[in-house]
């Protein structure tokens, strides 16, 4: 069987993977999504994104 998973969850994994590859870069994650940084301020706090946990900082 296929893993399917919900719209709301892919959504929120790829928000969270351009905010990584721009390492947390409002401005910029916002170009690539095609949205503003206020509208994308809205979809973080909407799937529980933390800003410290999208920069792509290696924490070793």
């Amino acid at each position: 069987m296929v893993d399917i998973k919900p719209l709301k969850e892919i959504r929120r994994e790829y928000i969270q993977q351009v905010l990584r590859s721009t390492n947390g870069d409002l401005e910029r994650a916002g170009e690539i999504l095609g949205v503003s940084t206020v509208a994308l301020r809205r979809m973080i706090k909407e799937h529980g994104l933390s800003l410290d946990e999208t920069e792509g900082h290696d924490k070793d």
